[in-house]
């Protein structure tokens, strides 16, 4: 009888998915698991991400899992409306526990794997099924401190119901870049978690139509979040017309710029985003734990900013300027796109990133504690 796991997956931003994404090649390479994904992630971004020997055993399932946190514009967090869907997230309890209780009983779920919406702990717990959250926060520690940095304290007592959640795991795989995670009674570090490169650089910068003397800085915006950042930039490569700089772009700023010879674009519903990362000189972006495992992994330096109030980027930044491999840049820079004076000094951090030395091991050890649940 085949073995059939669960993973429930946040869809704020892709983070989640990319890194668990390496832990389901893991377990899909060393065992013969049939794996169900809770998600509102797209569905491409993990079959395109899977061997075709291994499609049939993975089943990506719609399901909204969790409600981050709502953004007014750019970074900052609209406080109201953010309560107002958690509020909606705790009502919702008796409803996603009926309904994901039959689905696991529907489906003989063995073990639930959280990154790292709360509700499933429940699920777990009244199933009597073992659970495992893998991630470098949880959403306790992003409300409790941006709740408290506002001082609207009557709110936590709704904030310490997810607490509640996060308590019934049976453990919790902490990845680096981590904030207190106080709320599990059971923890283990771990390595980072990130995607192996499937391309050779060479055969990467070669597609891009990058020569050798250039330099490529993958710029991470999207439009509808960044739109002054975005026009600012396509007007401030003007100045650039004559230099060797080369800016990749997501596929979806295709259509608001002219093709010009210092564009490239990421290809079109393509997930290896660790790939063109790898081939580049430097990146800018704001903090997330996808782009920065990949820029660590591959040593690759940064431009970063961090959205206010918001502990995991505050202790995210921390811990990568001391690697000495980034230049912080405050966030209204960011968002006006007043980033080019800071190029040729970041891209000179790529000989000390050269030095970082960080084990990428995250997604074997990861595997190995989920297995002897399955024992």
């Amino acid at each position: 009888m085949v073995t059939r796991v669960a993973f429930y997956l946040s869809a704020h931003g892709f983070g989640h998915a990319t890194r668990m994404i390496a832990i389901i090649k893991e377990l899909l390479f060393q065992t013969d698991l049939e794996i169900f994904v809770k998600t509102n992630v797209p569905k491409w971004l993990f079959l395109n991400s899977i061997t075709k020997r291994n499609k049939d055993r993975i089943k990506i399932v719609p399901q909204e899992c969790d409600v981050g946190v709502i953004y007014t514009s750019g970074f900052l967090i609209d406080t109201l409306e953010t309560s107002k869907v958690i509020r909606q997230m705790v009502a919702y309890e008796k409803t996603f526990l009926n309904n994901e209780s039959q689905f696991c009983q529907n489906k003989n779920i063995k073990l639930i794997i959280c990154d790292i919406p709360p509700l499933p702990f429940l699920i777990a717990d009244k199933s009597n099924i073992p659970s495992v959250g893998i991630s470098n926060f949880n959403w306790y520690d992003i409300y409790d401190y941006l709740y408290q940095k506002e001082k609207q304290k009557d709110f936590l007592n709704v904030v310490r119901k997810i607490s509640s959640y996060y308590e019934l795991a049976d453990l919790l795989l902490e990845l680096p870049f981590a904030t207190s995670n106080k709320t599990f009674t059971e923890k283990k570090a771990v390595p980072l978690v990130v995607r192996k490169k499937t391309w050779k650089l060479a055969e990467i910068r070669k597609n891009l139509s990058i020569a050798p003397q250039q330099k490529l800085i993958f710029v991470s915006l999207g439009w509808h979040e960044f739109k002054e950042a975005v026009r600012k930039m396509f007007s401030d490569v003007a100045s650039l017309k004559n230099s060797n700089t080369v800016f990749l772009l997501s596929s979806n700023l295709r259509k608001f710029s002219e093709p010009k010879n210092y564009f490239r674009f990421l290809p079109f519903e393509d997930p290896n985003s660790q790939d063109y990362i790898a081939a580049c000189d430097l990146v800018v972006s704001k903090l997330g734990y996808g782009i920065v495992s990949e820029c660590v992994a591959n040593k690759i330096p940064m431009i970063y900013t961090i959205r206010p109030n918001y502990i995991e980027d505050i202790l995210m930044g921390r811990k990568l300027d001391t690697f000495k491999m980034s230049k912080f840049l405050p966030s209204d820079q960011f968002l006006n796109g007043d980033w080019f004076y800071m190029i040729d000094e970041a891209i000179k951090l790529k000989e000390i990133s050269q030095t970082v030395n960080i084990d990428l091991n995250g997604a074997e050890r990861c595997s190995k504690y989920l297995l002897r649940y399955l024992e």
